[in-house]
């Protein structure tokens, strides 16, 4: 009996695995579900109030690509070459060990960072990160069938 407590013992000991030596798995086929997937810019809310437009034609998408290419485009322009081509990227942030998305709009030298609050097949939230003290919230959803 003896032994078989010190077995036990000595493997549950051993078995543990230290949170520091795992290294977090980014969601990057949440985003481009292994091929590319449109997202539309559902809500953007500024200081409470949503700014997207209600009109379905003109709310904004986001196209995520298997490369790590993106493209932005109104809804009405989907499919064709009119919209911003981006790079995107995923990381931890050290220090918050919040997952930040950078988009990186290589012909305007722009570039968009943001703290993913919620990501899932069927949501994306953004806080982007500014300079300035404006609360804003982007939330997405995949293209779905218009009514």
């Amino acid at each position: 009996m003896n032994k078989v407590f010190l077995i036990g013992l000595i493997l549950t000991f051993f078995g543990c695995v230290d949170k520091r030596s795992l290294n977090p798995i980014l969601p990057y086929q949440v985003l481009h579900a292994n091929s590319s997937k449109v997202w539309i810019l559902q809500n953007r809310l500024v200081d409470g109030e949503d700014i997207a437009p209600q009109l379905r034609d003109r709310k904004g998408t986001f196209t995520f690509f298997d490369d790590l290419q993106c493209v932005e485009q109104e809804m009405v322009h989907l499919g064709s070459n009119y919209g911003l081509l981006a790079s995107y990227s995923m990381h931890i942030d050290e220090s918050t060990r919040d997952t930040l998305l950078n988009l990186y709009y290589t012909n305007h030298n722009k570039k968009l960072k943001f703290k993913v609050k919620e990501i899932g097949y069927k949501t994306l939230k953004l806080h982007p990160i500014t300079a300035d003290s404006i609360v804003e919230e982007w939330h997405l959803i995949p293209l779905n069938k218009s009514n």
